[in-house]
């Protein structure tokens, strides 16, 4: 993969609302904020398949053992590999644009309590060739 392109932004702004007076913090406060990013990506990969021989010769891979159950499979002629990417076709472009603003409202009704409640949402834009 080679990163052609990637930002990232955040913004904040928070609202104290309330009387201090002896206390370390406002009893109130409000807070609305966006993050997002973008991230552009060349991908040159070939990909590589393992495909079973004929339906009455499942391969069933030991998830611990991977590397000799694959091993005994193409030993077996039960398993063969073949590269599936289009000859022509094989270089793809990956965009991702994610959006998210968030609110969060805090009340603290004593130094010893802080009750946060908040919502976050988020939309993100894809152009991925290879899903």
């Amino acid at each position: 993969m080679d990163g052609k392109f990637y930002a990232s932004g955040f913004g904040e702004y928070s609202v104290f609302l309330g009387e201090k007076g002896e206390r370390k913090d406002y009893p109130l406060q409000l807070t609305a904020g966006y993050n997002g990013f973008t991230d552009v990506r060349k991908n040159s990969y070939r990909f590589i398949f393992g495909t079973p021989k004929g339906t009455n010769n499942p391969v069933y891979v030991d998830i611990d053992n991977i590397q000799s159950t694959l091993d005994n499979s193409i030993n077996n002629d039960k398993l063969f590999y073949k590269e599936d990417s289009d000859a022509y076709a094989y270089l793809s472009n990956i965009y991702q644009f994610v959006n998210a603003g968030y609110l969060n409202f805090d009340y603290k009704p004593n130094d010893s309590w802080d009750i946060l409640v908040g919502g976050r949402l988020e939309k993100r834009y894809e152009n991925n060739p290879l899903q």
